[in-house]
């Protein structure tokens, strides 16, 4: 006999365990366990990015009044082309000692053993959403019908649904008549009144690796290695990286991300609330015979969605102010092929050039760089900005003005 469909009271019961509440600076929404798709016995619980934003940490609540709220959960990953972050959190990190059950896996056995994801459905079939309603512990359905499966300007397959969610339901589960998880609820699309949308599950494991990782993809990623070219220069972002603290060694060391003990050039944000963004810049000339870039701390800019414009930082002045001065800097960081760490990528700034005064005196000058037709430079330039801010786009100024928007 085909297994009896279930009843909403019976698909509510079933997935109440497996959905939580997430709270962070950006707001709130709902997020769902998932099981890691090749080490079956790891955890998470995967959200829209919409709810965490760029924060590293979220509130995550499983909405039982036994059990306390976890208040600082690791945000793994996120992808904002795909609107998911994944949080490192499984059933068993909660405290359930004042509850009847004996774990968290448990709890979640008692109604919802068996819950699988889906990759098929059909168009034109009932589907149901699961979300909380801010300032509401008990997670509420709205029923649908998948209207359209199509992909976005990224490439990105989106489900449809004649529903309008309301934004708590953002990360939470949708799933089929049979109790399958299908998708997760996102972001709708403003043009289109009426309608709702998910990512499909195929679009979340696919990405499972790299959310796990720690590879953050944000919507300015697609622009990555592409060239644009000015009247004279062909400028691309090659990678973007943002971190609490930059550390590097010479004459060859890698540059090296978080705390350490190797004895290295350091500097950190001036303000706790700021974080260095590592932008490494590829520069060529191809159209005169020869060109010059002057690159100081106008030689580019970053613009964020207020429009504040931050400008690149003096690399070795700073190190210079550092604990750790006194050591002579090629600025040579991240080889390019660990195999031959003496072939690496500088940070990009004027050269040095010894030049003697009138009175006998030797000083070390900035002088521009000169690009023969045919050549480049390839090298990293450092930014400090607050930590929300959202960067909109890319300026490079030295010689040439090239402009990379990434929010097209």
């Amino acid at each position: 006999m085909p297994t009896p469909t279930p009843s909403i009271a019976e698909l509510n019961d079933s997935l109440r365990p497996w959905v939580v509440h997430i709270t962070s600076s950006h707001g709130s929404g709902t997020g769902f366990f998932i099981r890691d798709p090749l080490r079956r016995s790891d955890w998470y619980v995967a959200t829209s990015q919409h709810v965490v934003g760029a924060d590293g940490y979220a509130t995550v609540d499983w909405g039982f009044d036994d059990i306390p709220q976890l208040t600082k959960v690791e945000v793994l990953g996120f992808d904002s082309i795909a609107d998911v972050a994944l949080l490192a959190v499984g059933p068993d990190d909660f405290d359930i000692t004042k509850t009847n059950w004996s774990s968290g896996l448990d709890l979640m056995r008692t109604a919802g053993d068996g819950i699988q994801t889906s990759a098929t459905y059909e168009l034109g079939s009932r589907v149901f959403a699961l979300g909380f309603i801010p300032e509401q512990k008990n997670i509420t359905l709205t029923r649908a019908i998948v209207s359209s499966e199509s992909r976005d300007q990224n490439g990105v397959h989106r489900i449809a649904i004649d529903a309008v969610l309301n934004p708590g339901y953002r990360g939470g589960p949708l799933i089929n008549r049979a109790g399958e998880i299908i998708g997760m609820n996102s972001q709708g699309n403003e043009h289109l009144a009426g309608f709702g949308y998910a990512l499909p599950m195929t679009e979340i494991f696919d990405r499972f690796e790299n959310l796990r990782n720690g590879k953050n993809l944000t919507a300015r990623s697609w622009r990555i290695g592409k060239y644009y070219k000015g009247e004279t220069l062909h400028v691309s972002i090659a990678d973007v990286t943002r971190t609490d603290e930059l550390r590097w060694t010479t004459p060859s060391g890698e540059l090296t991300q978080g705390s350490s003990d190797e004895d290295a050039y350091r500097i950190v944000p001036t303000l706790a609330s700021n974080e260095l963004a590592l932008m490494r810049v590829k520069v060529e000339n191809h159209t005169v015979p020869s060109a010059s870039v002057d690159i100081d701390r106008n030689a580019a800019e970053l613009l964020d969605s207020l429009q504040v414009r931050y400008r690149p930082l003096d690399i070795s002045e700073l190190a210079e102010q550092s604990d750790m001065s006194g050591k002579e800097s090629d600025r040579c960081n991240v080889p390019l092929n660990p195999g031959a760490p003496q072939d690496c990528v500088k940070f990009l700034w004027n050269p040095l050039h010894e030049e003697v005064q009138r009175d006998g005196r030797i000083e070390l000058l900035e002088r521009p760089q000169v690009l023969p037709r045919g050549t480049g430079l390839d090298g990293w330039l450092v930014f400090e900005l607050p930590k929300n801010a959202e960067i909109t786009s890319f300026r490079w100024l030295a010689g040439d003005t090239v402009t990379i928007n990434f929010q097209e």
